[in-house]
């Protein structure tokens, strides 16, 4: 029920000015990403 929702709402930002991180987000998020795609994406300090 979540992912329907995210997958309803997140296209509409998809627009030529998003930030190309925020499009590759979107884009994973569209495609089922995995987790690790995901944070693949987003790194963190460790």
């Amino acid at each position: 029920m979540l992912t329907a929702f995210f997958r309803s709402e997140l296209a509409q930002f998809l627009t030529p000015d998003l930030d190309p991180l925020g499009r590759r987000i979107i884009e994973t998020v569209l495609a089922d990403g995995t987790v690790e795609e995901h944070e693949a994406l987003t790194p963190t300090a460790h």
